[in-house]
């Protein structure tokens, strides 16, 4: 199977938009724990490093826990099929729908904070 760092190890594709990717990995080097990694492309990766800087001063339940931010020294082949110098965002695989969703059917503005 196609690992990442060797650690990483390929488990789907669990989203493709306009800004970047997501994949589904475990992590070998941590007893096989379910994580995400974030791939935008290179002219996006200033966020990348924003978000990770911002997600590292946060800790919620509901919040997914933020692992590494590293970048990719040679490419990955597929099924990542990534170039060199990518920028990955690590961080904990929490089940369920998107923020995004959840944020669309609450009308309640208090809901959506706690």
């Amino acid at each position: 199977m196609a690992t990442l760092f060797g650690r990483y190890e390929y488990a789907g594709e669990l989203g493709r938009g306009a800004s970047g990717r997501v994949f589904a990995v475990l992590d070998r080097a941590a007893d096989d724990a379910r994580r995400a990694i974030k791939v935008v492309p290179a002219a996006d990766s200033g966020r990348l490093v924003w978000e990770f800087a911002r997600l590292c001063q946060v800790e919620h339940p509901r919040l997914a826990r933020v692992r590494e931010l590293v970048r990719l020294s040679a490419p990955a082949a597929a099924p990542f099929g990534l170039p060199r110098g990518t920028l990955l965002l690590v961080e904990d695989f929490v089940e369920g729908a998107p923020l995004s969703h959840a944020l669309r059917a609450s009308s309640d503005a208090r809901a959506r904070l706690e």
